[in-house]
């Protein structure tokens, strides 16, 4: 797993000036509208390369044509998008921001792409009634546990106990099945695991650095190697939807219509792997490899 960018930029922030300037908090907060802006933009972009297509092998309602006032709300919703995510971001890191910061200007950007879930990401997130002491009590399962039977591989197990818990959380099965299969990819045979990976400690299902599973301990309590498979899959879900840079992986798990559009996202986005070619093609293959994971699967 790679490092967050977002956390690597804290030291960066710290050499900006502690009083800000009215000039300078607006001109961060348009550069995060702007590119959220953009990052709607390549959205609509591809909604009309879809509309062109599907116009050309049938015939198109009223409701289909293009209204030029959608293109200019869906432009203003991303640059809310954007604004939003640079706030949470912080000001400071904002105006520390280096042109090969890539990473970190495209997860603005993704904000502003994924647009209206990414607004309603962040109001979940912080419209939520959280448990004593701060920490944020993970979803329940269904009545009896979502856990498989005992005949069944410790890792088809896991496999199954996570997409219930996906399913829990309101992702559709396509979604569900292809956040397992990324999830069998990285620790998902060995829920526990920590161990050191190159630069840093890695921990838990899909391995999460020592400041992403900071933020999972201060909001569900522990640490995601001390969590079941059930809990780490609810604080996976959470991650994606809070934390803006995510926001690419959130809308391919909301809106993906393949497999493989929703492992793209993932891997590059959520994972972002040395070698992505090799992980998708391998994360594919765990995907194809999965049982039915209906309710009879988990009887």
């Amino acid at each position: 797993m790679a490092e967050n960018p977002i956390a690597g930029a804290a030291s960066a922030a710290a050499n900006v000036a502690t009083s800000l300037t009215p000039g300078q908090i607006l001109g961060a907060l348009l550069l995060a509208g702007l590119l959220g802006a953009v990052g709607q933009g390549a959205r609509a972009i591809v909604g009309l390369k879809k509309m062109n297509d599907e116009a050309l092998t049938k015939p198109a309602g009223r409701a289909d044509l293009f209204v030029a006032s959608r293109i200019n709300v869906s432009l203003v919703v991303g640059f809310i998008a954007g604004v939003i995510a640079g706030i949470s971001i912080g000001i400071s890191r904002l105006l520390a921001i280096k042109p090969d910061d890539v990473q970190l200007l495209l997860g603005i950007a993704a904000s502003g792409y994924a647009g209206v879930d990414f607004l309603e990401a962040f109001t979940r997130n912080f419209g939520g009634s959280p448990a004593p002491g701060g920490a944020v009590s993970p979803p329940k399962l269904p009545s009896g546990g979502g856990k498989p039977s005992g005949r069944l591989s410790p890792l088809r197990q896991n496999q199954i106990e996570a997409y219930g818990a996906a399913r829990q959380l309101g992702l559709g099965d396509l979604a569900a099945r292809a956040l397992v299969a990324n999830m069998t990819g990285e620790s998902l045979a060995n829920p526990r695991d920590e161990h050191w990976d190159v630069h840093h400690s890695s921990q838990g299902i899909v391995q999460w650095d020592p400041s992403r599973a900071e933020a999972i301990r201060k909001q569900f309590g522990r640490y995601p190697k001390d969590m079941s498979v059930a809990e780490q899959t609810a604080a996976a879900i959470w991650e994606i939807r809070s934390v803006p840079r995510f926001a690419r992986s959130c809308s391919a798990l909301d809106h993906g219509a393949s497999a493989g559009e929703i492992m793209d996202a993932l891997v590059r986005n959520y994972e972002v792997p040395a070698k992505p070619d090799l992980e998708i093609r391998k994360r594919l293959a765990f995907f194809d490899d999965l049982p039915p994971m209906g309710a009879s699967a988990v009887a």
